[in-house]
């Protein structure tokens, strides 16, 4: 399965148009090097399709490794929302930040991955660092909400809308810390009209040539291209 989704990701338009990018760059800074010494034979453009193609078989193994290391899950779709798939199907996002070298990869730190299986279902690949973050954090807020609570207890006493919010907020940590044990112990998760928001973005903001859905309904892809006309030409590799 991992090896499937790596292919899925190494095959797309876009790592084709990657490789095209450092030929160009190559040729730009060395005018006389040669990138392509059968040009008799076989186009530039044809070349880059082949080394793509090599690129993936040779890597196969070592980035599905990398994938096998992180938690895998499905995401069920629980709303009328389309789940949106493009030309670039895995999609990745990454909270953290890393410099100029940026922070989107498969073997990246904390890097999220997403692949839509079907218009009800997406495979998610969770690094297993954020994991260890999201239990501390939810740890960290039960602590401070009972050590919070304890004080006024033992002091002023909790007023109406103290209580209203504290009550609030244990409820808020319950449904997270569900969803987190769903997640991690059965490996299933519902998609929220939030989440299928944050993947569509994602879709949208990859995608290369087009974006396609079981049902014609996307409205959201032209406010976000009217909003952001750079996502029309997708995430491209850059080269400094």
């Amino acid at each position: 399965m991992h090896a499937f989704v790596v292919a899925q990701l190494l095959r797309s338009k876009r790592r084709v148009l990657d490789h095209a990018v450092l030929a160009d760059e190559i040729k730009r800074r060395w005018p006389e090097a040669e990138t392509n010494p059968w040009r008799d034979e076989i186009t530039d453009n044809e070349l880059a399709k082949f080394s793509s193609l090599d690129f993936t078989f040779s890597n196969l193994e070592e980035f599905s490794n990398h994938l096998a290391a992180k938690h895998c899950y499905l995401m069920i779709r629980d709303c009328r929302d389309e789940i949106y798939i493009s030309d670039t199907p895995l999609v990745m996002h990454n909270q953290k930040q890393f410099g100029p070298y940026g922070n989107i990869g498969i073997g990246v730190p904390h890097i999220e991955i997403y692949y839509p299986l079907s218009p009800d279902i997406v495979l998610a690949y969770m690094c297993r660092l954020t994991m260890k973050e999201i239990e501390s954090k939810q740890d960290e807020q039960e602590k401070a909400l009972s050590t919070f609570s304890a004080k006024k207890l033992l002091t002023t006493g909790l007023t109406p809308e103290e209580a209203q919010l504290l009550a609030a907020d244990r409820a808020e940590i319950k449904r997270a810390k569900t969803y987190y044990s769903m997640m991690k112990n059965d490996r299933l998760a519902p998609l929220s009209p939030d989440n299928v928001l944050f993947l569509n973005s994602l879709q949208v903001s990859s995608s290369y040539r087009y974006i396609a859905a079981r049902k014609p309904e996307f409205q959201f892809v032209r406010k976000a291209l009217k909003e952001r006309p750079h996502w029309k030409e997708g995430l491209k590799l850059q080269v400094s």
